[in-house]
């Protein structure tokens, strides 16, 4: 079937761009008309993702097989590339099918395929590096910095491998503006391992860029470590000066010294600060003088997570928070939304009713005060989300405890909840409890209300 030739190009691009966002439409386009080819493969090869499996080495290469369809064409289609579950040592063979120790050989042909990449994310299986323990050949290292550099990545997502030369981004990457480096796996090497690794620069002398965005966890802490101490040198084409988004996971103290480093040397321009919390690690030194340094004092949104103990005498957490909004409210009024997670480690009973909400009776009226008052004149929501530990058993009775914490904590803020910005939600994830903030923002997101669960899938089931 042939479209009308009467029909100007600019008539069927429009009709293409309207469905941009729709896949299974843009593919029947595709189908349909030789002159809606073309704009619709622009859109439907834009996102690449290439999934890797475990079947072993008598299984194709998934990049061969998608190799074996991309045309020039295509190849200048895709702006975002992503590697989800790689395993370097099942595919570690050449073009000819024969095995080779020279790197993933096919990886090599798609990057040099490939255009201008808007983000490139790598997600190495667990235990899927060259060796099984998430590291990487050199020669992929080296494949895929030069990939980078290359194709202008200006957003970069790193998870689950332990050497991913991270410290040479300062040198050469002058177009990254996102960096998110995650090791599931644990720090395993120093920063210093990294420089057998011989990468050619191609960054220009005169060229500066600056992030935007970081994040980073516990885990990679001392990769971005080495990058930040790398910024500072005379030599960097990379600046963290403008940074406007933080997101952490961990309060390790080696991630809360960073990250007040961080703050100190963005404290102008950063906006943003997320900070959720590792459930392997719950102890956090508060009044540190790190923890001080590490709050923002020109924030626009704070995103927090923390570990409660409702049985101690004082919530030095809750301290911390109301301590940095009152140091920030003397110098800068631009917070607009304040997101609060507590995660109480245990599921509520009738044990826990009596003393509720108790040991914040000092904290929460002055708390209230702050962000009810003219300070704040931007404050748009106070959103606090109580995550509980699911129980063993009783799923209904619980819910209703559930219910009865989130209301308590409700009534500790009167002012904030008269004025129609305070929410409160009660949230049980189900399985490992890891990363609570991020379902919290998921679920703002999609516009939940009430109570929460979280099933092992990471699947929202609504109360």
């Amino acid at each position: 079937m042939s479209f009308p030739s009467e029909v100007p190009p600019e008539i069927t691009d429009a009709i293409i761009d309207e469905l941009r966002d729709d896949s299974i439409a843009l593919a029947h386009c595709s189908l349909v008309s030789y002159q809606f080819l073309a704009r619709s493969q622009t859109y439907l090869y834009a996102r690449i993702t290439i999934e890797f499996d475990r079947q072993g080495y008598l299984q194709p290469h998934p990049v061969q097989r998608f190799l074996q369809v991309l045309t020039p064409h295509l190849a200048r289609c895709i702006h975002h590339l992503t590697l989800l579950n790689y395993v370097e040592q099942d595919w570690n063979s050449s073009l000819d099918g024969t095995a080779s120790d020279c790197g993933d050989q096919f990886l090599a042909v798609l990057f040099r395929q490939v255009g201008r990449l808007n983000s490139f994310t790598l997600i190495v299986a667990p235990y899927g590096g060259a060796f099984g323990n998430g590291r990487l050949s050199d020669s992929l290292k080296s494949v895929i910095y030069t990939m980078i550099q290359d194709t202008r990545v200006s957003e970069l997502t790193i998870d689950n491998t332990i050497d991913f030369p991270t410290i040479f981004l300062a040198f050469d990457c002058t177009y990254l503006r996102k960096l998110s480096f995650h090791q599931r796996l644990g720090s395993l090497r120093s920063v210093g391992e990294q420089d057998a690794v011989i990468i050619p620069s191609h960054a220009e002398a005169q060229d500066i860029g600056h992030l935007d965005s970081l994040e980073f966890d516990d885990a990679s802490v001392i990769n971005i470590e080495g990058l930040y101490s790398n910024m500072k040198l005379s030599r960097s084409r990379l600046t963290l000066s403008y940074l406007r988004e933080l997101s952490v996971l961990g309060h390790e103290p080696s991630t809360v010294s960073l990250v007040a480093k961080i703050v100190s040397d963005t404290w102008i321009m950063l906006e943003c600060l997320n900070w959720d919390y590792d459930q392997s690690y719950r102890y956090t030194d508060f009044r540190s003088e790190s923890m001080a340094l590490a709050f923002p004092p020109n924030p626009i949104s704070l995103r927090l997570a923390f570990p409660h103990d409702s049985h101690k005498a004082e919530p030095t957490h809750l301290n911390w928070l109301l301590n940095g909004l009152q140091r920030t409210s003397r110098s800068s009024r631009r917070l607009e939304e304040l997101v609060i997670v507590l995660n109480f480690g245990y599921s509520p009973s009738d044990n826990t009713t009596p003393d509720l909400w108790s040991e914040c009776d000092v904290w929460a009226p002055a708390f209230d005060a702050l962000l009810s008052g003219p300070q704040y004149p931007h404050l748009r929501r106070v959103s606090v989300f109580i995550d509980c530990d699911p129980p063993d058993d009783g799923h209904d009775l619980a819910v209703s405890y559930f219910a009865n914490e989130a209301e308590q904590f409700r009534r500790k803020l009167p002012m904030l909840r008269d004025s129609g910005k305070l929410s409160v939600q009660w949230m049980m994830l189900v399985g490992y409890p890891i990363w609570p903030l991020s379902f919290a923002l998921r679920a703002m997101k999609r516009g939940i209300e009430g109570g929460i669960i979280v099933d092992e899938e990471g699947e929202f089931v609504v109360e």
